[in-house]
């Protein structure tokens, strides 16, 4: 039996292997989330301090994908996976036995370079794995296990909070990471014929360094602690570092992150709406549990009722979009997709000033269903345009992209909040109370993921454009 029979006998086996890492790792990073303030109170430690637990976090992830995608291409991807496991199984061991927050934050560190070797494969794992024609469904049930690893985090963290302490978060992965070890060693299949080549060892630093220090920047921005000069270094440097990234990467035989990807429309346009998505997806993600406690003054039952809507669409929608998306085409998915983005954060800014809860349901059930409708489809024609040695690489861009806008999207809509708010209290403050205030810089975030969602609609559009033009071969 060949490589790609025996990837496809064992599709769902793969899939079910994927989808158990990438759920793992963004439980892990949605479900530490409630437990900062004890582990604050715990290892009397600083806001400041404290926020490295997550940021550090994402941080690895973000800057080292595409060299474990590299890796996975390079080398055998089934033992990139599953030493990623391996590694992010013993992170989560080592944070709960954590005794301090400096031996926390490597714990966490090592937890993102195995959640980064596993990110920056499952996307090629797939494509590998299933036939042309069951890509799209694929994706999109890769999507819903996105979701649904970012919606059980805070629920599942607060009930192990309540009954088993903060350090239970960490030891309930290590179980889905054993499995997931023996599953991708017993079940991914090897690469045959693959390309073997030096480590691009100057490339991979000044990436790392580039993607750091550009996260750093704008997740940074404004925060207490940060001066505006620190700022303006860390943007300085990295786009130094991208410029002389791109003059190595672009005269190496084997480069790490081959450049020339780029060139084709397809895929540049797919990424870029990949990006917009992800960063009009983090401008409400941020600020809506605000809203909901000081506007609305919800419980904390109804607000996880509210919360759960977007992803539980996000899971309908996504399968059935990869589903039909295989048969009908996929860009009128993408691009329906990601009008209902736009028209969701339209509908939150607009229906803000009303102070009133039922708005909010649908507009968020349409935002879900948009993102799971948009994701899938955008993904398969993204990588379909690659060639299958390189898989491994462009999934792993594609995964930067997811990362890279959550971090940076939540950072900007947090800023921009704030500065709106500010801006209202100190030009009104005999008349416009401080809610009112909050409400005008929630409303300017939700409109600037507009933006970024009419700027992933016009990508979306320029990349069914390409894709037909190259099948019409002009």
């Amino acid at each position: 039996m060949s490589e790609q029979q025996t990837a496809h006998s064992n599709k769902w086996i793969i899939f079910i292997t994927v989808a158990t890492g990438t759920f793992m790792a963004l439980l892990s990073a949605s479900s530490i989330n409630v437990a900062l303030p004890i582990i604050e109170t715990e290892f009397n430690a600083s806001l400041a301090g404290i926020q490295w637990v997550v940021t550090g976090y994402l941080i690895v992830i973000s800057s080292i994908l595409p060299i474990f995608g590299w890796a996975g291409d390079m080398t055998q991807r089934k033992y990139v996976i599953a030493t990623g496991f391996a590694t992010f199984g013993l992170g989560a061991l080592a944070s709960g036995l954590s005794s301090s927050l400096p031996s926390l934050i490597v714990a966490r560190l090592l937890q993102g370079l195995g959640a980064s070797m596993i990110m920056a494969n499952s996307y090629a794992a797939l494509t590998a794995a299933f036939p042309i024609h069951q890509r799209g469904q694929a994706l999109g049930m890769q999507g819903s296990a996105v979701a649904l690893g970012g919606i059980s985090g805070p629920a599942v963290g607060g009930f192990l909070m309540e009954w088993l302490g903060w350090r239970s978060i960490f030891y309930l992965v290590i179980p889905f990471a054993i499995i997931g070890c023996i599953m991708a060693l017993i079940h991914i299949p090897k690469q045959t014929g693959g390309n073997r080549h030096k480590f691009d060892l100057v490339g991979a630093a000044m990436l790392v360094v580039m993607v750091s220090s550009l996260i750093l920047a704008l997740s940074q921005w404004g925060r207490p602690g940060w001066s505006n000069g620190e700022v303006i270094f860390y943007l300085l440097l990295s786009l130094v570092l991208a410029y002389a990234f791109y003059k190595w990467e672009h005269h190496l035989h084997a480069p790490l992150v081959d450049l020339k990807m780029f060139q084709n429309r397809v895929f540049l346009n797919g990424n870029l709406a990949g990006l917009c998505s992800f960063l009009a997806i983090s401008t409400n993600t941020m600020l809506l549990p605000f809203y909901l406690h000081r506007v609305l003054d919800a419980s904390p039952k109804t607000m996880g009722l509210v919360l759960i809507v977007f992803p539980i669409m996000v899971i309908m929608a996504a399968p059935l979009s990869g589903y039909l998306s295989d048969r009908y085409g996929a860009p009128r998915f993408a691009i329906s997709g990601m009008a209902c983005m736009t028209v969701a954060l339209l509908l939150l800014a607009v229906t803000a000033t009303m102070r009133a809860l039922w708005p909010i349901i649908p507009a968020l059930a349409i935002f879900g269903m948009g993102n799971g409708m948009f994701q899938s489809p955008n993904n398969s024609t993204t990588l379909a345009v690659v060639p299958v040695e390189k898989h491994g690489m462009a999934g792993s861009i594609v995964a930067l992209m997811r990362n890279f806008g959550a971090v940076v999207g939540t950072a900007l809509s947090v800023r921009i909040c704030d500065s709106v708010s500010e801006m209202y209290l100190s030009s009104h403050s005999a008349g416009l109370l401080e809610l009112d205030a909050f409400i005008r810089g929630y409303q300017a975030s939700l409109l600037m993921g507009a933006f970024f969602a009419v700027a992933g609609l016009i990508f979306s559009l320029s990349k069914r454009k390409s894709l037909i033009q190259s099948k019409e071969g002009t």
